[in-house]
């Protein structure tokens, strides 16, 4: 449905003349010679992301053809016409520029746009969005064309001394991101803007406007008699000339009867009976006579000397004498800008400027930047969906292509570069993640990313993206500022409420918090805002930690239906059944627990990949010893002397659990091996199993059961402090340091009150106290210079209660 049509003259348009013969009316006093016409026509209906439209594409067609005709006669090479996929974020904010670079005092210019217009929420309700073809669902301040940008645009020209010619028809429906109220706080965020211009809303602000087959054989019901008033049905006096009073007259009764008084246009501004839009064409009438409306009617059929101009082209391309220029295009037509072809196409704009034309030099870049900022557009798409991971080779080459629209325009007033600079922050930014903890903070200091973002943000203070990116830049290159991090996400969240990028993040920030339940209500936010679960290119990555999440908070009919839903989409994933094969331990499912095991046995799995599975099998004593023997045997001939130290360290880490669980010896040296392998490997295979061995011998003591002594296990826990001192971005330091200084008995008061903030963090929780106290009540079993600390007695008491 089509909400808003506005025609915004400028007040210097058109004056007072009853009689002009052809043309747009001037004043014919000015001193200044006639200058020349442009226009830029848009009209999208079918869109990337978003609901589509029907008719939009034909309505700006036909206004493409009326502006080649009737007394506006402007050139056609002076049209551009972009429609649906030829209407990218790119092409549009390029047509903008050409047009503000181009025109001159006393030019004429006009601007049409038919499609989406939409305001993303509420809470932001003053910024209005014309939607691009390539415009996301969600997150519009990264890729629609803002009422702001149209502002800049315009004052420019007005300040020029350039006359306006502005048609918008601007089509939303309530499954845009802003919902239902969006179509009237966007009829009011256009309605506030360029206040001395005359104004004409295709509807009131509350009302919707129409498009049906009925009306012109498929067009917008006010476009449609719009341009069937302009060719001449609005000449009330029959004086062949029309004015803004008339159009008025006439189009606000055929669109009120038409839709049952449910559309109303709305006309504002002076000089409505000596403004002068057009003349009578009797040969639009008669074309426009063969529509009956309120019935179907033939197929719209453009007259052959009206037709539009040549989609996605710019003034004068057909008689360009450039051959580097024609090379250009074509390569550009090829859509080569992202393959090899781009170097060829640098190569080739380098040579334009030997072209005898000036003309084709601006036309090149105007081009050349459209094309650079739709694939920079689609790369900064697929970081807010997340459908696909988005490397940082890719994220590169997004920024390469934004520096080379700002070199090749850095001799002109780019009206978008404030939005050029705000995405590279971005997308600056989103690189963090793809570096090793230790290297980010390096990152940030280097590209100084703390300062480019505030700038960004002070340009665009509401852009959930750049607030977004913000809560990105606290999570992953500052040390404790997770609260800063929830905050900013919180805020993105405010802006973009569709958005769920943001709400995955804060599920990641609360699981590594260990607030658990915290992190479950933002993961159910994200399934229960997208049942298809299209959103993520790793959605049974996600599924995953979901379930496990359920099993660690004993939600185990929760775990067992995600990690199902997670194997519908990738019926071998060895992690989810893992996951479920815990869940059916934990609710003493032993018929489950075994079916699925049969199920693993016949993937290929790798060495990493059957250990872990071998480990949760040791750990609950599935099998008999001598099964999980053979077991160890079949998978060490599957290790190369030379394999990876993950495989290497999880084998001996694997090897100690079995000594212990099986009573076949101390494992105390295999996890020493492990610790030491763990040191050396890069930090993303290290998480696999960074805290496997501690945690398990904390609620589960056996080291020193199985025959190791007290000072052994105390070394251990020593050697694994150190390491946390030197990782520790990867360990839970104060966890660590609690248990250390309480088992070594050099600060008992200190350990305990440690513990104490652990449990208040909800870091730890009263389970796991209760396994240090099991600890440390077998230490010193064993040990008669340990004494069991009653401060812990007295905190384990308060946690049971």
């Amino acid at each position: 449905m089509k909400l808003l049509l506005l025609i915004l003259f400028s007040l210097v348009y058109l004056p007072n003349y009853a009689q002009t013969p052809k043309g747009l009316i001037v004043n014919s006093t000015t001193s200044s010679p006639p200058g020349k016409s442009r226009a830029v026509v848009i009209g999208i209906s079918k869109y990337q992301q978003i609901d589509s439209l029907q008719f939009a594409d034909r309505d700006a067609e036909e206004f493409a053809s009326f502006l080649s005709g009737n007394a506006w006669s402007i050139p056609k090479e002076n049209i551009l016409l972009l429609t649906n996929q030829h209407a990218r974020t790119g092409d549009i904010l390029s047509a903008l520029s050409w047009l503000t670079d181009s025109s001159r005092m006393g030019d004429k210019v006009v601007f049409y746009f038919s499609g989406h217009g939409d305001v993303e929420t509420i809470a932001d309700s003053s910024k209005g969005f014309l939607l691009a073809y390539d415009s996301p669902r969600n997150n519009y301040a990264t890729g629609a064309i803002s009422i702001t940008v149209l502002q800049s645009a315009f004052n420019l020209l007005i300040g020029k001394g350039v006359k306006l010619f502005l048609v918008t028809d601007a089509c939303r429906s309530g499954h845009l991101a802003g919902g239902a109220q969006g179509i009237e706080q966007t009829a009011k965020a256009f309605s506030t803007q360029w206040r001395n211009e005359t104004k004409v809303l295709s509807a009131q602000p509350d009302e919707l406007s129409y498009e049906g087959k009925q009306w012109g054989d498929g067009r917008g019901v006010f476009s449609f008699f719009l341009l069937k008033g302009l060719n001449g049905y609005a000449d009330v006096n029959k004086d062949s000339t029309i004015t803004l009073a008339e159009l008025e007259q006439y189009v606000g009764l055929q669109v009120a009867e038409e839709t049952k008084f449910k559309q109303q246009p709305v006309f504002e501004g002076p000089n409505k009976f000596s403004s002068q839009v057009a003349r009578t064409d009797t040969s639009g009438m008669a074309r426009y006579s063969q529509w009956k409306t309120g019935s179907e009617v033939s197929v719209l059929v453009i007259n052959k000397k009206n037709e539009p101009a040549t989609k996605g082209r710019m003034e004068g391309d057909s008689s360009t004498n450039c051959r580097f220029y024609d090379q250009l295009i074509r390569l550009l037509d090829k859509e080569l800008i992202d393959s090899g072809g781009w170097t060829i196409i640098k190569q080739i704009y380098d040579s334009v400027r030997l072209c005898p034309d000036g003309r084709d030099k601006s036309k090149s870049r105007y081009l050349l930047s459209a094309a650079l900022m739709n694939d920079v557009q689609q790369t900064v798409n697929q970081t807010l969906l997340g459908q696909r991971l988005v490397d940082a080779n890719e994220l590169d080459i997004a920024l390469g292509k934004i520096e080379w629209i700002q070199d090749v325009n850095k001799q002109s007033a780019l009206i978008y570069a404030d939005h050029l600079s705000n995405l590279k922050s971005y997308l600056l930014i989103n690189k963090l993640s793809q570096f090793y903890p230790d290297q980010r903070r390096n990152y940030a200091k280097e590209y100084q990313l703390t300062s480019l973002l505030e700038e960004a943000i002070a340009r665009e203070p509401t852009a959930s993206y750049l607030l977004n990116a913000k809560g990105i830049l606290f999570f992953y290159a500052e040390k404790n500022q997770e609260d800063s991090a929830l905050y900013y996400f919180n805020k993105a969240i405010t802006y973009s409420p569709t958005w769920l990028i943001p709400k995955l993040l804060s599920g990641h920030v609360y699981q590594t918090l260990g607030q658990k339940d915290s992190a479950i209500y933002w993961y159910e936010q994200i399934l229960r805002m997208d049942t298809a679960f299209q959103t993520f290119e790793c959605a049974v990555c996600f599924f995953q930690e979901l379930g496990d999440l359920y099993n660690e908070t004993e939600r185990f009919k929760e775990a067992e239906i995600i990690y199902k839903k997670a194997l519908s989409l990738d019926p071998d994933n060895v992690r989810c059944i893992y996951g479920l094969i815990e869940t059916y331990i934990d609710v003493g499912e032993k018929k489950q627990v075994y079916f699925w095991l049969n199920q693993m046995e016949g993937f290929d799995s790798t060495a990493v990949e059957k250990l872990e599975t071998l480990e949760l099998v040791i750990e609950n004593k599935l099998w008999s010893k001598g099964h999980v023997e053979r077991r160890l045997e079949e998978i060490k001939k599957l290790l190369a002397p030379d394999d990876s130290g993950l495989s290497q360290g999880l084998f001996r880490y694997t090897m100690g659990l079995f000594k212990d669980n099986y009573n076949t010896g101390s494992g105390v040296n295999d996890f020493g091996y492990a610790v030491e392998v763990t040191q050396e490997l890069p930090e993303k295979e290290h998480i696999k199993f960074r805290l496997g061995y501690i945690k398990s011998r904390l609620t589960n003591l056996k080291l020193v059961d199985a025959g190791g002594s007290l000072d052994e296990y105390i070394d251990f826990i020593r050697t694994r402090y150190s390491l946390v001192l030197t990782k520790p971005d990867l360990y839970d330091l104060d966890y660590y340091e609690g248990m250390y200084l309480l088992i070594s008995g050099t600060d008992e008061e200190k350990g305990v009150g440690m513990i104490r903030d652990l449990l208040k963090k909800k870091i730890i929780d009263c389970v796991t106290l209760q396994g240090i106290h099991e600890l440390l009540r077998r230490l010193e079993k064993y040990s008669k210079k340990y004494a069991y600390p009653e401060s812990l007695k007295a905190l384990r008491q308060e946690c049971n209660q």
